[in-house]
């Protein structure tokens, strides 16, 4: 696959399955469902090794479950391969599919990338519902950054490859009290709706994200 111009929101390079016909996000997780199977039924190899989280089936780190976004960036993806059903005995250990992943390396001549990806508040409209009561545009923020830089350290011999990527990420948390007050409320009653009250407020949640991949390559004889 031509990874740099495949389309993808949030850069996971997990997300390229889903060019895959009857391939769709599992609800159950937040992983990839192949013909309605769970997520946790796919197998993910990186570079021909196993990477599966042996305890919850998924991809080691849980990735697509909103533990972490990727194990590493989508400019650090060399090469994609799908294995939706009649994979080879060499691959198997999964009941759904076997995603297999290589990663980039360096090469003879040093090559590098960068990108950056901004999306904030002040370049979106507000929300129809916060015009309606008259509220300002909900927090907003997110931006993706990094790049990679590979290259010889002995020309035919020994390569270097490293890889950054980071997020700068914030949502609005936002939490509201539904119980109306009694009308002549009850000491305990005013006590317990002054205590949810100054627990009920909005807050901002933070997700930032800094995600490395570095490699080494020799080459023998």
């Amino acid at each position: 696959m031509a990874i740099e111009n495949l389309p993808t929101n949030g850069r996971n390079f997990i997300n390229f399955a889903l060019l895959t016909p009857g391939v769709t996000l599992d609800v159950r997780g937040g992983d990839i469902s192949f013909a309605g199977q769970r997520g946790t039924l796919n197998s993910l190899i990186v570079d021909g090794s196993d990477n599966n989280n042996t305890f919850f089936g998924q991809s080691v780190g849980r990735t697509g479950s909103g533990r972490a976004p990727y194990q590493f960036s989508e400019d650090a993806v060399q090469e994609f391969q799908v294995n939706s059903n009649s994979y080879s005995a060499e691959l198997g250990h999964a009941g759904g599919a076997v995603i297999n992943v290589v990663t980039k390396s360096g090469t003879n001549e040093f090559h590098g990338t960068g990108f950056e990806f901004y999306r904030d508040r002040s370049l979106n409209a507000n929300d129809p519902i916060n015009i309606i009561l008259r509220r300002s545009k909900s927090p907003y923020h997110f931006n993706q950054f990094g790049g990679d830089v590979g290259g010889p350290v002995l020309k035919e011999k020994l390569f270097f490859f490293f890889d950054y990527d980071g997020q700068r990420n914030t949502l609005p948390n936002v939490a509201f009290l539904g119980v109306a007050p009694p009308p002549t409320p009850i000491a305990n009653e005013q006590v317990a709706l002054a205590y949810l009250q100054a627990r009920a407020s909005s807050w901002i949640r933070t997700q930032n994200q800094n995600v490395y991949l570095g490699k080494v390559d020799w080459r023998l004889g």
